[in-house]
C-alpha cells in the first residue's frame, strides 16, 4: 500500500540521517587508510567504524523494502558479531597479540570477579585468564549469527512471533539465549579492560567499548521493548501487522541513532581519531 505523507517524511528523514552517518564514517575510514601507520591495528579500527554504515544501510533497506527486512536484519546481526570479534582482536593485538599476551598476563595481579559474577572463583592470570576471556567473547561471535539464521528460519515458517513470550514460539528463546550470551561477552571484555587498563590507556579503549556496547545492547533491547509495546497495543498497528510496525520503528530509530552516535552523543570521531595511531 502507498505510504502516507507522514510515512514519506519519516523515510526521508531516515534516509538523510543514514546518508550523513555513512558518508562521514567513510571519510573517517579514508583518513585511517591514508594516515594510520599502525597496520596491525588499522584493520580492526576500520571494521568497528564500518558498523555505522552497515547499520545505517541495512536499516534503510528494511524501511524501503519491508518484505525483505529479515534479510537486512540477518546481515546486520552477523556484522554485529564480527565487530565484537574485531574489538577483542584490537585489544589483544595492541598488547602483543595471541603469542605474547598469555605470557604477559602472568605478570598482572589476579582480579576478583565483578557484579553480578562476584561469587565465581577468580581466574588464574596467564593462559587461563586469556582463554576464558577469549572464549567468553567468541561464544557470542559464534552464537549471534546462529541465532540470526534461526530467527530467519523461524520467521519464514511463521514460528517467530516478535513480541510474544510463548514457549512454543521462537521469540522467547532467541531473546533469552541472546541476552545471556551478550551479557557474558560484554562482561569478559570489561573484565579484561579492568585488568589491563593501564597498558590499554594509550588507545583509549573505554570510548570504543562504549560504542560497541551501546550498539550491541541498546539496539537489541530497543527491538525487544518495541515488540512488547506493540504486542500489548501501547503502540498501535492500524492493519494489525505487529512485526511491520516493530521493524519499521526499529529501522527508523537505528538510522537516526547512527547519525546521533556519529556526530553528537559520543565523540565518535575523536574516539577513532587517527592521531592516536600515528607513530
Amino acid at each position: 500500500s502507498a505510504m502516507t505523507p507522514v510515512g514519506v517524511l519519516l523515510v526521508a528523514t531516515a534516509g538523510i540521517a543514514a546518508s550523513a552517518a555513512t558518508l562521514d564514517s567513510l571519510r573517517l575510514v579514508r583518513d585511517h587508510l591514508v594516515y594510520n601507520n599502525r597496520e596491525s591495528l588499522r584493520k580492526y579500527v576500520i571494521r568497528i567504524i564500518l558498523m555505522v554504515p552497515v547499520y545505517s544501510i541495512s536499516a534503510m533497506g528494511g524501511l524501503l523494502y519491508k518484505q525483505s527486512g529479515i534479510y537486512f536484519d540477518t546481515a546486520r546481526e552477523c556484522y554485529e558479531a564480527f565487530v565484537v570479534y574485531s574489538f577483542l582482536k584490537f585489544l589483544f593485538e595492541f598488547l602483543g597479540g595471541d603469542e605474547v599476551l598469555p605470557n604477559k598476563l602472568r605478570n598482572y595481579s589476579e582480579r576478583s570477579h565483578m557484579f553480578p559474577f562476584c561469587y565465581m572463583k577468580s581466574w588464574r592470570m596467564g593462559r587461563v585468564f586469556y582463554d576464558n576471556v577469549k572464549l567468553g567473547t567468541l561464544q557470542y561471535v559464534v552464537l549471534r549469527p546462529i541465532l540470526a539464521w534461526a530467527t530467519f528460519a523461524l520467521y519464514q515458517n511463521g514460528l517467530y512471533n516478535s513480541g510474544e513470550f510463548r514457549i512454543d514460539r521462537g521469540y522467547l528463546w532467541v531473546t533469552l539465549i541472546n541476552n545471556a550470551s551478550q551479557i557474558w561477552a560484554m562482561y569478559c571484555l570489561a573484565l579484561f579492560y579492568f585488568v589491563c587498563k593501564e597498558e590499554l590507556a594509550p588507545i583509549r579503549p573505554v570510548g570504543k567499548f562504549m560504542v560497541v556496547k551501546a550498539v550491541v545492547f541498546f539496539t537489541w533491547w530497543q527491538s525487544v521493548v518495541l515488540a512488547v509495546l506493540v504486542r500489548y497495543e501501547w503502540i498501535s498497528s492500524r492493519d494489525g501487522n505487529v512485526e511491520d510496525v516493530v521493524n519499521g520503528t526499529q529501522n527508523f530509530l537505528i538510522c537516526v541513532e547512527m547519525l546521533v552516535m556519529k556526530s553528537f552523543v559520543t565523540p565518535y570521531t575523536l574516539i577513532f581519531a587517527i592521531i592516536f595511531y600515528k607513530r
